[in-house]
């Protein structure tokens, strides 16, 4: 039988494994937000010299 204590470790260790892949899933969505702009730069400088990006 469980304890008290062992269902608040385990509700402990749930809470930080949320928090761990709540925090991954934003740097992840960090990263692809700076991969966005730096597509968009690119793509400027592209048409800068008169070449026209692929989208």
């Amino acid at each position: 039988m469980r304890s008290l204590s062992d269902f608040n470790e385990l509700a402990t260790k749930e809470r930080q494994q949320a928090e761990q892949e709540r925090q991954r899933a934003e740097q992840e969505h960090q990263r692809a937000e700076q991969e966005r702009q730096r597509a968009q730069r690119l793509a400027e400088q592209l048409r800068a010299l008169g070449i026209e990006p692929e989208t």
